[in-house]
């Protein structure tokens, strides 16, 4: 009886030392490192609801009766309109992107008559109805190159970016003009005809000319 009492105390103590050698192989070292990186979206604050005031026409000119709220126009009557960009156009401040401007112009010209310039590439003198041209002139076929060339003019890059020019904004400007030559019979190639028929009671409500100015910002593509 006291040999098998030994025998089972030692076979305890072998599982026991066994069971703690085992325990010890299988330690280990734990370290953790956690670490969190989040971002947010770059502000695009600009609603669409920024306007602009488009006045190439008028409602009325000396000689030409008072629209009463309709722009008008005549042989011999003439206008402008001065397209601007600036800080006040999209600010700055609610932009984190670089961005770009783009002015739009579409001129649709149903009467055909008008003449149309940009700056000081030419003159309309009322008095000897003449155009003086020192630049480049445009009529109802040449629309789309004067919609590039005033593309061309009014592009300009906003770097919000750049802590260099982060508060500034090139301004950009440049003024159309627009003219219908009055004839005064010295011209040639009179259009008094055509200009009658655009006039009569049933075509005068068709005969129209009407620009629509578009601008646009849009973000500049980051660079790889």
């Amino acid at each position: 009886m006291k040999k098998k009492m030994f025998l089972l105390i030692a076979l305890l103590v072998a599982v026991t030392l066994t069971s703690y050698s085992v325990s010890g192989t299988y330690a280990k070292y734990v370290s953790k490192i956690t670490d969190t990186d989040e971002a947010r979206v770059a502000k695009w604050g600009f609603t669409g609801d920024e306007s602009i005031t488009v006045d190439l026409f008028k409602d009325s000119y000396s000689h030409v009766k008072n629209g009463g709220g309709t722009k008008i126009i005549a042989p011999g009557t003439s206008g402008s309109y001065a397209f601007k960009l600036d800080s006040t156009t999209f600010p700055q401040d609610l932009a984190e992107v670089d961005y770009e401007i783009d002015v739009e112009a579409t001129i649709t010209d149903k009467i055909g008559r008008l003449v149309y310039w940009l700056d000081d590439d030419a003159t309309y003198d009322l008095a000897t109805n003449k155009i003086t041209k020192t630049g480049t002139t445009y009529t109802s076929s040449d629309l789309d190159s004067l919609k590039t060339a005033i593309s061309n003019k009014m592009k300009v890059q906003v770097l919000t970016t750049d802590e260099n020019v982060k508060n500034t904004i090139e301004a950009k400007t440049t003024t159309l003009h627009w003219a219908w030559v009055y004839d005064d019979e010295s011209n040639s190639g009179s259009k008094d005809e055509d200009d009658m028929e655009k006039a009569k009671t049933e075509n005068y409500n068709n005969s129209t000319v009407s620009m629509t100015v578009n601008v646009t910002a849009k973000q500049i593509k980051p660079e790889a």
